[in-house]
């Protein structure tokens, strides 16, 4: 799950998270975890909470090389070369 990136891209902690959606911060800690198993419930209060479709909580990882953060919005872009 890359909600983890997702808050990160977002500026917002997972206690800040935690918060918003009505957990304790440990709750959230494991929820976002590798071993965790969230609920369809808490899963749809994350994707609200930071304002994304649900799927891109499943959308994998854009690899971290060649790739460029937009400062204003936080969006990652792949970079390419072109070959002439």
């Amino acid at each position: 799950m890359r909600a983890k990136e997702i808050l990160k891209e977002k500026g917002i902690t997972a206690k800040e998270l935690a918060a918003k959606i009505g957990m304790s911060e440990a709750g959230i800690s494991v929820a976002l975890s590798d071993k965790g198993n969230p609920s369809l419930s808490t899963l749809e209060k994350i994707a609200a909470a930071l304002e994304v479709d649900i799927s891109e909580l499943f959308r994998p990882s854009l690899p971290t090389q060649n790739t460029i953060t937009c400062p204003n919005c936080g969006a990652r872009f792949i970079m390419e070369k072109k070959e002439k």
